[in-house]
């Protein structure tokens, strides 16, 4: 134990410190890993070699809140929820209750999408966006539009455990984004997912929340239906009923590809609505489908990835 004692108190600069600077210390690379068991949500946040700290989603809070400690159970930031927010938007403070960031979500949108604010709560940092299948939030300069960093999670997964990968570290450290912001979008999005679940059957107030919301920026149950009744009828006329559908780790693989493809081939600027983004990737996958360059065995495995990921929300 005393062998680990001192490199993990140099690792615990970046989580005390009472700084906007403390992106400096954050790896290159960690996880924040889901507890099987918990109260509350929970997650562990480390690296390959040390534990960096924990956050928990409060229990007893009349507000939102999730809460960071070390790893001596130091709590050391709040990330506390705004009341009356229609949209889910976090302030970020130190344990000296000083603004370390702001995480503010884009409303109710197929692609969720959050912006992330500096210790102002006025200077727009980043902008993360998670692709297609859910499985991959990209952190985007809001101003070049250039990547800082990605944080993923796999396609088939039975709790939220996530990779945050740092993949422009100059500019990352130049917008001096505090990790534990972009921690709450991780939290948050996991408990939004599991609320979603839970009242997926009550039409009624899915079609009142969607009739309260931006026509620009929602995905209605009836477009999401026209969707899987295109990819129905590509599936019924590509005769694929008897091909095998792939293991799991193939079909990850695949769904990764397909996304990487179409991001190179379109325009990913940040400009299209959820409506256009979703149609266009479709239809990029059904014309893929309709081809002759790929083999049936792939036809069939993006058959399935589609509709599995588009029946998750209807």
């Amino acid at each position: 134990m005393k062998k680990i004692i001192i490199p993990l108190l140099s690792l615990l600069l970046f989580i005390s410190s009472n700084t906007v600077r403390a992106n400096d210390e954050v790896p290159n690379e960690f996880s924040i890993t889901e507890h099987w068991i918990s109260l509350t949500t929970s997650f562990d946040i480390e690296t390959k070699t040390h534990k960096l700290g924990t956050l928990y989603r409060k229990f007893f809070s009349f507000l939102l809140t999730y809460e960071f400690f070390d790893p001596f159970d130091n709590k050391m930031a709040t990330a506390r929820s705004k009341f009356f927010s229609f949209t889910a938007h976090f302030d970020i403070y130190d344990r000296n209750e000083r603004l370390l960031g702001v995480a503010e979500e884009k409303i109710f949108t197929f692609f969720p999408a959050f912006d992330i604010y500096a210790s102002d709560a006025s200077t727009k940092l980043a902008r993360a966006s998670m692709n297609f299948w859910g499985t991959t939030f990209t952190i985007y300069d809001p101003v070049t539009n250039l990547e800082m960093a990605i944080m993923h999670r796999s396609f088939f997964r039975l709790k939220n455990d996530w990779r945050i990968t740092i993949t422009n570290r100059e500019l990352f450290e130049r917008k001096h984004i505090d990790f534990r912001v972009l921690m709450t979008v991780l939290a948050f999005q996991g408990d939004r997912e599991s609320w979603e679940k839970d009242r997926r059957d009550n039409d009624s107030r899915r079609r009142s929340l969607a009739s309260s919301t931006e026509a620009a920026s929602v995905v209605s149950n009836d477009e999401v239906k026209v969707l899987l009744e295109k990819i129905a009828a590509s599936g019924k006329q590509s005769g694929l009923d008897h091909v095998q559908k792939p293991d799991p780790k193939t079909l990850e693989q695949i769904a990764i590809e397909l996304e990487s493809n179409y991001n190179m081939q379109a325009n990913n600027d940040g400009e299209q609505t959820s409506q256009e983004r979703l149609s266009s990737f479709v239809d990029y996958c059904l014309n893929l489908i309709e081809s002759n360059d790929i083999s049936d065995a792939k036809k069939k495995a993006i058959l399935y990835l589609l509709k599995m990921r588009l029946e998750g929300n209807v």
